[in-house]
């Protein structure tokens, strides 16, 4: 997905339940630029896309399928 468009859309759903960036990043105990970067798929970070997906009632696999699909050939 592209990254801009992965932004726009989780950003979103976050406002929608009353999160910004920098609450969620806050909330996490991480900069906000470090949220900012996995939501956009630039970066991961476990705990950050875990936290994401909790918020979001789903799973990090359903957030970033292409970043798991990577993982698992590893």
């Amino acid at each position: 997905m592209d990254p801009k468009a992965r932004h726009s859309r989780i950003k979103k759903q976050l406002l929608d339940l009353g999160y910004t960036i920098q609450a969620l990043a806050d909330e996490i105990g991480v900069s906000r630029p470090t949220v900012s970067t996995v939501i956009a798929g630039l970066r991961t970070s476990h705990r950050v896309q875990s936290h994401l997906a909790g918020l979001l009632d789903t799973t990090p696999e359903s957030l970033f399928p292409e970043r798991y699909d990577k993982e698992e050939k590893r």
